[in-house]
């Protein structure tokens, strides 16, 4: 999977949509729900919202997607994501992303 093949105008592919569209539900929660963190701690989710999310994130069904998604990034530069929160990802998948 790639999330840059046909890429429609919102710069977004189909197949990465939903992981586009949870990181966004999750750095939302992550302000709202009081997440922030030192940078000198791993990050951990704590609230049952961004548990949630995380959960999904690194379901099964998502990981192809995610791991695009983070393809993805590492072209475009990480602007939307820590690299606490992409460690913390990776270890609940079991993989570097």
């Amino acid at each position: 999977m790639d999330c840059l093949s046909k890429v429609p105008v919102g710069g977004v592919s189909a197949e990465c949509r939903p992981v586009f569209e949870l990181l966004d539900a999750l750095g939302w929660f992550r302000l709202t729900d009081g997440e922030a963190w030192p940078p000198s701690r791993p990050w951990k989710p704590q609230t049952p919202r961004v548990k949630e999310i995380v959960e999904h994130l690194a379901s099964a069904e998502l990981r192809p997607a995610l791991r695009a998604w983070y393809c993805r990034l590492d072209h475009v530069g990480p602007e939307h994501l820590s690299d606490q929160m992409r460690e913390a990802l990776g270890k609940l998948v079991g993989e570097k992303l």
